[in-house]
């Protein structure tokens, strides 16, 4: 896949081929996702194909098992970190993208990127060149059913002036509930609020 256009059969296909991999709940969550990154990129001015993909595709081996998750990241070769071992669904993101890749074609990287890292973002996300990255991530945040983040909150996010301040606030917003976050998280935050990787 080398161009925008090419990933509609890919998206047509994932519409018609979700609704037997996800539980009902799941799918709905995807929709929900897709319809706030669509929102997001319309008003970013972002093209909508890599959008819609990476949010229908993000959750495409969430209903996996642990030890599925496991077994399919040790057969096609994708690291374990300690905490994917400690919490395998963390790999949910990994194996989803490394299936987009091999299964539908998929070579468009910050699509790829995007799912691989959306759950607890990465560093690359504080790059301009990773706003796909960057709408997924608020977008699965702020699903508006989303029974563990509170509407107002997901709205007073929603309203911020740009993409980074909004990634930003999300992690803010976690971190005020759970504490210091996974390594990427933090330092994807760190990034963002202008620190580099000596503290400085």
């Amino acid at each position: 896949m080398s161009s925008f256009a090419d990933m509609i059969p890919v998206i047509e296909r994932l519409e018609r081929e979700l609704p037997r991999f996800l539980s009902p709940d799941r799918y709905s969550h995807t929709l929900r996702v897709r319809q706030v990154a669509e929102a997001l990129g319309r008003r970013f001015s972002l093209p909508l194909l890599p959008v819609g993909l990476a949010a229908l595709a993000h959750d495409l081996e969430r209903d996996r098992s642990h030890s599925d998750l496991l077994s399919c990241a040790r057969e096609r070769g994708i690291p374990l970190a300690r905490r994917d071992l400690a919490h395998p669904v963390l790999l949910h993101g990994p194996v989803a993208a490394d299936r987009l890749r091999r299964e539908y074609h998929v070579v468009d990287e910050a699509v790829l990127q995007a799912v691989r890292h959306h759950t607890l973002g990465h560093p690359c996300f504080a790059e301009p060149s990773h706003q796909v990255g960057q709408v997924l991530f608020v977008a699965d945040f702020c699903d508006p059913l989303r029974a563990s983040v509170d509407g107002a909150m997901q709205e007073e996010i929603l309203a911020l002036a740009d993409l980074p301040c909004m990634v930003r606030e999300v992690i803010a917003r976690t971190r005020a509930i759970f504490g210091e976050l996974e390594e990427p998280t933090e330092q994807l935050y760190a990034r963002l609020n202008g620190v580099n990787g000596n503290g400085a």
